[in-house]
């Protein structure tokens, strides 16, 4: 009876072997020429990148500029950022994939703080009304992005307001003129309506109906509404695309006099 049994377990076991080759040479053969096909792989996304140049448009250093980029569209946090020495070249690496912000000003007090009416600016911080997509660049997947800022000069621009911060329904704005500019581009917009845009070679423009000549200049005043907040800032252009002065945005509220 021993015999018999050992005879029985080798048996068992060998029928246990054949079954298991069996099985794998099935698997194996199912398999040939893909191996990895029964596996879910994983593939990381590859990060990109953003890289270009800041220069001003009149040859001043850019040592010192800075130089941002964030996710936010007010630019209140940073992404990344670099201070940028007499060169303007940048490079922002690692970064994932998606649209970014990106901003610089020039620091002429050398204290990290934009100083209104003194720093240059460039990028998303002139176009904050995004007219374009120009400053608001994508990045993909293990690719550099390229895209250069200019740095504006700033220009003086003077308050729109009858000493109680609130006009009429045809307000003037005034600023002072740059001499490298040819012409001038006003914006006026509210929080809630569309915004009006003009370009003009004069320093002065009068919103709606101009009380000396009785001439439409931009729009017709019912377009502006009474007891209402409103936004301009005007950027200077030596030619087309080639911005060379802003405004810092300004504020306004109609009433009727």
């Amino acid at each position: 009876m021993p015999d018999r049994t050992k005879k029985r377990k080798s048996a068992f076991f060998g029928v246990s072997k054949l079954v298991l080759l069996f099985a794998f040479a099935v698997f194996a053969t199912m398999n040939a020429g893909c191996p990895h096909s029964h596996i879910d792989t994983y593939s990381p996304i590859l990060p990109g990148s953003i890289s270009g140049t800041v220069r001003t448009f009149d040859g001043k250093s850019v040592a010192n500029a800075i130089v941002f980029v964030s996710k936010d569209e007010y630019l209140r946090d940073r992404v990344a950022w670099k201070k940028l020495d007499k060169g303007g070249g940048f490079s922002f690496t690692d970064l994932d994939c998606g649209y970014y912000y990106i901003a610089a000003y020039l620091d002429t007090r050398n204290d990290d703080t934009y100083t209104i009416g003194e720093d240059y600016l460039g990028g998303k911080l002139v176009d904050m009304w995004d007219l374009d997509n120009t400053y608001h660049p994508e990045v993909r997947e293990a690719t550099d992005t390229v895209i250069d800022v200019p740095l504006l000069a700033p220009m003086k621009m003077y308050a729109v307001e009858n000493g109680t911060n609130a006009v009429d329904l045809n307000p003037a704005f005034t600023w002072d003129r740059l001499s490298a500019a040819n012409y001038y581009r006003l914006r006026v917009t509210s929080r809630k309506q569309s915004y009006w845009v003009i370009e003009t070679p004069n320093n002065t423009m009068t919103y709606g109906l101009d009380a000396k000549t009785g001439e439409v200049v931009i729009t017709p005043p019912v377009q502006l509404v009474e007891n209402l907040e409103y936004l301009w800032t005007v950027i200077a252009f030596r030619e087309k695309n080639v911005p060379v002065g802003y405004g810092s945005i300004s504020r306004f509220y109609t009433i009727l006099k």
